[in-house]
């Protein structure tokens, strides 16, 4: 019989695990059919306002905890937080 302490750290990780490939299949798949537009857009000057906007909003939600049960509230805030710096860079988000 396995010490109590084992148990609960593979129960722990499971659960880790379970959670984090849940939001990559969510993200995955509410991510793809959506694509930014902006007149006179080209791929070099959208790579870098993407990159840009998600660092500020990955620096906006450093502080929140992350915790088992939050994980999910914090990649949907950055999530926002990216959009609406898109969005005031004037791209626009098509296949919402």
């Amino acid at each position: 019989m396995e010490p109590k302490w084992i148990t609960t750290i593979y129960n722990k990780n499971a659960l880790h695990l379970g959670l984090s490939l849940a939001m990559a299949c969510t993200l995955a798949a509410c991510s793809q059919p959506n694509s930014w537009s902006k007149p006179g857009m080209n791929e070099v000057m959208f790579d870098g306002d993407l990159a840009q906007c998600r660092r500020q909003a990955a620096g906006a939600t450093q502080s929140m905890q992350v915790s088992e049960g939050n994980g999910l509230e914090r990649s949907d805030r950055q999530d926002k937080l990216v959009r609406h710096c898109m969005e005031v860079k004037g791209y626009e988000l098509s296949g919402k």
